[in-house]
């Protein structure tokens, strides 16, 4: 925190709990110290504080109240978001409702073909019942069944990073996921994200 204080660096990176936290870095950063140096503040991923302020982490509740702490600071709100013109969106409305896992199937009808996709489940055991179904869809067993993964919070750290791996490097080609992996994931040559049933 001293490093911080001396205006060592130029950017400091840190999480909602400990900005909220009286004890941690909130009074370093509004400390007379670094008056001259506080230009701005960037919440990254700010779309998880309507999704996680409620009960999952609570500190990203009151990140609102930061316009009133630096009130004199000008507010600027950047949407990066994905309406850009190599990006289609579409929606296929299910008729068997949230678990009728099937109807992702149509979406990939050639086994050998297969588009490199994530698909965004709500739950657990929506990510599982998905790779069940696709893996069972496209005929893949043995070592082939890994061209399916599932990815979510509770699996080991070593089963999160083969799973993320793989399907970075092409060893597989369709990941279900919850919303563990939406923090920083950085894939290239997706071709297709699929939301799986309208979120709340």
């Amino acid at each position: 925190m001293q490093n911080i204080l001396r205006g060592k660096y130029q950017v400091v990176i840190l999480s909602p709990e400990a900005f909220s936290d009286v004890d941690k870095l909130r009074g370093v950063l509004l400390s007379d110290e670094l008056a001259d140096y506080r230009q701005f503040v960037v919440v990254d991923e700010a779309h998880v504080i309507q999704i996680w302020g409620g009960d999952f982490r609570v500190a990203y509740r009151p990140l609102g109240d930061l316009s009133y702490i630096w009130v004199y600071w000008p507010l600027r709100v950047t949407n990066r978001g994905n309406f850009r013109p190599n990006i289609e969106h579409s929606v296929h409305r299910m008729m068997g409702g949230a678990e009728s896992y099937k109807e992702i199937t149509h979406l990939f009808p050639d086994p050998n073909s297969i588009k490199k996709t994530l698909v965004f489940a709500d739950s657990v055991k929506q990510a599982k019942w998905l790779v069940d179904e696709l893996r069972q869809h496209l005929g893949l067993a043995g070592n082939n069944r890994y061209r399916v993964r599932a990815y979510f919070a509770n699996c080991d750290e070593s089963g999160k990073m083969d799973a993320a791996g793989a399907f970075k490097t092409g060893k597989c080609d369709i990941l279900a996921t919850t919303e563990a992996l939406i923090m920083g994931c950085d894939f290239p040559n997706v071709e297709l994200a699929i939301q799986y049933t309208a979120s709340d």
